[in-house]
């Protein structure tokens, strides 16, 4: 289902049919329902259930109380992570257990979590764990054939390619596709490369089709929710001056670069090529650092280059906005600071999502914060399970490689509880990275793989 179409709703309502069928045949018999998510959308799910559920179900999330009965802010230590877990599942009345992915996949929370009954284990943003070959991916395999049902979410199950279902659809059912992904990527991939082991490209799109539709249920918003219009718009920047010179000078090494990756020898040099596109964005954003040039250290000096129009125009559009709270999605935390910059000069008050800051939020809620007039939103960390309906306007400052995180931040604002039309900008410097970038979005490819199979597309 795609974003913004009550996916969570339907999980709840299963839930209730669920408990419901158990006191048919038992009334003493309580639901444990294990609910394992992204960690920015764990509390998120005690209060749907809260609001939408018409049984009262207890839902416990690994977070220890104050004297008060609050959350408490202070992190539990994984021993007290699984006292909180034991107390939970213990409960004697229908029980949701929370959990986030990167906590469940440890011991000694992993295995007690594979030691429980549970009658149905939803996987929220299930593509999160599109790797069979990660430790979440095998765990998650494990726990899918314990468990009585299993409910996958998701808008977008194949973020990056086909090869993306693999690890879901174990989850799901194994024997949709076998447990042999060697099989799996004979039946449905086309291989090449120096070792004719690289996917290049794939086959048999209608049965793959098929076989994933056995299992799932598709829904997109047009069918679900009565939205207002959604507009997307892309205003070109110039480039010009040092921040011109220092992006020419890094696209220039990534071309010379390219003749070093050939076949399917992406190692060191792949990633190298990969963070000068990083820096690349960053020069047409209006500055350079923060990253060394092999991707291992980080660099303490961030300088900030003049020459990028972008900045201009993100003010324009503001101005343009009157008055209405716009976001700014944006990959880069030197971002967030020019923002911020940007809204002091203007006058504005100024929020933020990033992967240390969450002050654009309310309280104990996913959504935008009503005193807020600029809300800057790092994509990575605020793109999916956040609520931006308050805001109309959003502007795209800078893109992510992936296309699954940068999808899932096209639904913050239109969605259902939005009642304005929505424009989303994005911001391109003409005749630069972001253009390439652009273009494998638009082909709904993650950035580093179009980079593998098409590296004289991304450079141009």
């Amino acid at each position: 289902m795609e974003m913004g179409t009550g996916k969570t709703l339907c999980a709840v309502s299963i839930a209730n049919i669920l408990q419901r069928n158990l006191w048919k045949d038992d009334s003493s018999c309580n639901a444990k329902i294990l609910v394992l998510c992204p960690k920015a959308v764990v509390s998120v799910w005690p209060a749907e259930f809260e609001k939408m559920s018409a049984i009262k179900f207890k839902t416990t999330v690994l977070r220890k109380r104050n004297k008060n009965g609050t959350l408490s802010t202070s992190l539990p230590t994984p021993k007290q992570k699984l006292e909180i877990f034991k107390a939970g599942y213990s409960a004697n009345e229908p029980t949701v257990i929370v959990i986030n992915y990167e906590a469940a996949k440890r011991d000694p929370l992993k295995k007690a979590i594979l030691s429980k009954h549970w009658d149905i284990v939803f996987a929220d943003e299930m593509h999160k764990f599109k790797g069979e070959e990660t430790v979440v991916g095998r765990f998650m395999n494990s726990l899918g054939n314990k468990a009585e049902h299993r409910l996958g979410l998701t808008g977008t199950e194949m973020p990056h390619s086909p090869m993306d279902v693999w690890a879901q659809m174990n989850f799901i059912n194994d024997s949709v596709f076998g447990n042999r992904k060697e099989r799996f990527k004979s039946d449905f991939c086309r291989t090449g490369g120096f070792t004719h082991t690289q996917v290049v490209g794939f086959r048999n799109e209608d049965l793959l089709r098929e076989k994933i539709n056995s299992v799932s249920f598709r829904a997109n918003k047009a069918q679900l929710v009565d939205l207002p219009s959604l507009t997307e718009q892309t205003i070109y920047c110039e480039l010009t001056g040092e921040a011109r010179k220092v992006h020419n000078n890094i696209r220039s090494h990534g071309r010379t670069g390219l003749a070093d990756v050939d076949g399917d020898t992406y190692g060191l040099t792949a990633k190298k090529a990969l963070v000068r596109m990083l820096r690349a964005q960053q020069a047409t954003s209006g500055f350079v650092g923060g990253i060394s040039e092999d991707g291992k250290s980080i660099e303490k000096t961030i300088k900030r280059i003049p020459g990028s129009e972008k900045m201009e125009a993100l003010e324009e559009l503001i101005l343009d906005a009157q008055g209405k709270p716009v976001v700014v999605f944006c990959r880069f935390k030197e971002e967030l600071k020019m923002f911020y910059e940007l809204s002091q000069k203007l006058d504005l008050r100024y929020g933020e999502i990033s992967g240390s800051n969450k002050n654009g939020l309310q309280d104990s809620s996913p959504k935008m914060r009503e005193d807020i007039d600029l809300l800057g939103v790092q994509i990575d960390s605020g793109g999916t399970g956040i609520d931006l309906t308050r805001s109309p306007i959003g502007i795209y400052y800078s893109k992510v490689m992936s296309f699954g995180n940068y999808d899932q931040s096209r639904s913050r604002q239109h969605r259902s509880g939005q009642n304005l039309p929505v424009t989303l900008y994005s911001l391109v410097c003409e005749d630069s990275i972001d253009e390439n970038v652009e273009a494998a979005l638009l082909q709904k490819q993650d950035v580093a793989n179009w980079y593998k199979t098409q590296p004289d597309k991304i450079w141009g």
